[in-house]
């Protein structure tokens, strides 16, 4: 079967290489502690159990809007009214599933062949992998020497004439930093000034 260039020029996920090595070591009976795929280590709380398993019995098990249930998008505009005072209608929310289909789908819109993204590294193996997937160029701006910060002059300095967008982690995978107010509003304010759209994802 033929597999396009574009598929072939992909890395595999480190994130899935270590998870899977640690299961491997877990299988042997070594004690691990993995720092692999991020996933929590509770189950799902018995009220969303209970009633998603009301919502099959009443017949809910049918394609949903391609957006997202409406009663969920408006309360997620009242989730984000409530506790940041940002105003939003249904009609700007789309639910989907999971923040890695919905990243791709994002940057998708946004960026076209040598087309320029920022990724603030250390970063998320996938945000490189994704924006590569879809010809354009993952501008690294490195955080290591600025307590895992990014500073508005090193931002300022990658962007270009083709940088499209710039992914905004917060707080941070995988350093666990925490943007404070003054690195949002300069990252805002750079965005701004240059037409630039920023995908912040928001993971914890």
């Amino acid at each position: 079967m033929y597999i396009s260039e574009r598929a072939r020029k992909m890395e595999p996920s480190a994130t899935l290489a270590v998870t899977a090595k640690a299961k491997s070591l877990k299988r042997e009976g070594k004690p691990v502690i993995s720092f692999g795929a991020g996933e929590p280590d509770f189950d799902s709380p018995p009220s969303a159990i209970r009633y998603a398993e009301e919502a099959m019995r009443k017949g809910q098990t049918h394609y949903t809007p391609g957006t997202g249930i409406p009663e969920l998008r408006e309360s997620i505009c009242t989730y984000y009214k409530d506790h940041f005072g940002l105003e939003y209608t249904p009609a700007n929310v789309v639910v989907g599933a999971g923040a890695k289909p919905l990243l791709f789908e994002a940057l998708g819109c946004l960026v076209d062949p040598g087309d320029e993204v920022l990724v603030f590294t250390p970063a998320w193996v996938s945000y490189v992998e994704q924006i590569r997937l879809l010809g354009g160029k993952a501008v690294l701006v490195d955080t290591s020497k600025t307590d895992f910060i990014p500073r508005f002059d090193d931002v300022k300095k990658a962007i270009t004439p083709r940088t499209r967008a710039m992914i905004v982690n917060n707080p941070n995978n995988p350093t666990g930093a925490v943007y404070d107010e003054q690195c949002l509003k300069d990252l805002g304010r750079l965005a701004v000034e240059h037409n630039i759209a920023i995908l912040y994802d928001e993971i914890y």
